[in-house]
């Protein structure tokens, strides 16, 4: 198994968790974590949150110290110095591996704080943003980036230069632009001349999963590929990943594990979430879990009107005793 080893930074393999709002909390990172992710990211955390003493913010930052994988922490924010400011307080108040700083984030409360993918195309105002704040970190800083403002207007080359020069450790580029969000066919083309033209190992982002890594690694000479969506419910997938490039034959991805999985990420869940919050993430991220099965829309049926970890439980362990060794389809 291939390791991702470049300037300051070491993990032990290629393929890294996305960072995702409202998913990848502890105990979505454990789980990842646990079927092999080289590395893990926190949901995107508000640099004006943190400096406005946001309880919620910190509580986010506050599970980092239940994290025992290699960990990414993601800050997000327009201001320079509040992010400088944020900084200081990351340091001193959560764990973490590396500072990853969003610059892709394409939605319009982001863009309208002047932060993620507002960037893209600002080459002035990011070279004193992203030299200011690797200064002001002690952890390696990662970027995470967009192609740039549209189709027609690709930057990510000339951004490659600053991040340069600002002494950024790693980027990940998801290959989509600013304008285009999660629409539209990625752009690889575009990651491998961007890889070919930096000595900055790069991350391929974009509609990446089992049936196509190891065709984007390739194609685009990356160092590692980030996962983003196609994870959710599915955190074998690291497993999966790791067992095809050794060559190995793949375990049956069941009906059976993924209740077990399911299982397993409440409980971790319920370690920092209260029941109320446990039942709103798990909403949106169970279904997940029977994507590629027969029953899938008769068991979201089941989950969707649940309010607590014993409701959940009652019902999976249910299921499981009556969950036949159906295999989950990888082509969904």
């Amino acid at each position: 198994m291939l390791p991702l080893k470049a300037k300051n930074v070491s993990l032990k393999n290629r393929y890294v968790l996305a960072p995702m709002a409202g998913y990848t909390d502890f105990s979505y990172r454990k789980m990842c974590g646990e079927y092999g992710a080289g590395l893990v990211y926190t949901e995107m955390i508000s640099a004006n949150a943190l400096c406005y003493n946001s309880k919620e913010t910190f509580k986010m930052i506050n599970e980092t110290y239940k994290d025992t994988d290699k960990l990414c922490l993601q800050l997000f924010g327009g201001d320079v110095e509040i992010m400088v400011k944020a900084i200081k307080i990351l340091e001193e108040n959560s764990k973490y591996d590396f500072l990853d700083i969003n610059l892709g984030c394409s939605v319009n409360k982001v863009l309208k704080q002047h932060a993620g993918a507002y960037f893209v195309d600002k080459k002035d105002e990011l070279e004193n943003y992203i030299t200011s704040i690797v200064k002001a970190s002690s952890k390696p800083v990662f970027v995470k980036t967009r192609i740039g403002p549209n189709d027609d207007h690709i930057t990510i080359y000339e951004n490659l230069k600053i991040f340069e020069k600002a002494n950024v450790s790693l980027v990940a580029i998801h290959a989509r632009s600013r304008k285009a969000l999660y629409s539209g066919q990625p752009h690889y083309d575009i990651i491998k001349r961007a890889k070919d033209s930096t000595y900055l190992p790069i991350l391929a982002n974009g509609n990446i999963g089992v049936n196509n890594f190891e065709d984007v690694l390739n194609y685009t000479n990356a160092d590692g590929v980030m996962i983003g969506r196609e994870t959710l419910g599915y955190p074998k997938i690291f497993k999966d990943l790791i067992d095809l490039e050794e060559k190995r034959e793949l375990t049956p991805t069941t009906l059976k594990n993924q209740i077990q999985d399911l299982i397993r990420h409440i409980n971790y869940m319920s370690q920092t979430k209260t029941d109320y919050e446990l039942s709103n993430i798990m909403r949106s991220i169970a279904c997940c879990y029977f994507k590629g099965f027969s029953d899938a829309k008769k068991i979201r049926m089941k989950l969707i009107s649940l309010t607590s970890k014993e409701q959940y439980l009652s019902v999976l362990n249910e299921l499981l005793s009556n969950a036949c060794d159906e295999q989950r389809r990888n082509n969904i």
